[in-house]
């Protein structure tokens, strides 16, 4: 499992089994890995106590099964617009490309962790669906932009009409 998280994203999914089981094997195992590492980063600000260890590495893993799904859902729609294949395919990129995902919850290193994420899977989408980069950009940052706008607004209308918040 440890060589295929180091290879790059498109070359695990072409040599993948077909189906979801080996995405989901890897988002589940990647999300019990951000589960313990955040649990140890809460134990170790005394915010938690060890009590809690299982139950945030259930959550993790129960984010590491839905986050791909839910980010692979969001984005399939502009890859099959711009000629895509598969869902299988999209989803595939989101599932082995959680563990490099695992940056964004190591505080200083999740800055220069994330862009290079975002640029692995704009790199496999584009591979896995031969899309133009171009394409690929959208497909990925469209629905990221569009759910901050969404979320902005419903911030914004919650402050305005909750004069406590």
């Amino acid at each position: 499992m440890v060589e295929k998280i180091i290879k790059i994203p498109e070359e695990t999914i072409k040599n993948s089994e077909p189906g979801f089981s080996e995405g989901l094997k890897t988002s589940a195992t990647s999300g019990l890995a951000l589960g313990l590492l955040i649990s140890l980063q809460l134990l170790y600000l005394d915010f938690i106590s060890m009590i809690q260890i299982p139950i945030l590495a259930t959550t993790g893993v129960l984010i590491g099964l839905i986050g791909p799904a839910m980010s692979a859902v969001s984005v399939h729609p502009l890859i099959y617009y711009f000629g895509g294949r598969r869902y299988e395919e999209t989803y595939k990129v989101f599932a082995f490309l959680t563990p490099h995902s695992l940056v964004g919850s190591v505080p200083g290193v999740n800055i220069l962790g994330l862009p290079a994420v975002f640029f692995l899977q704009i790199k496999a989408l584009s591979e896995v669906h031969q899309l133009e980069w171009s394409r690929a950009v959208l497909a990925a940052a469209v629905p990221g932009i569009g759910l901050t706008v969404i979320g902005a607004l419903v911030f914004a209308g919650v402050r305005l009409y909750t004069p406590f918040l």
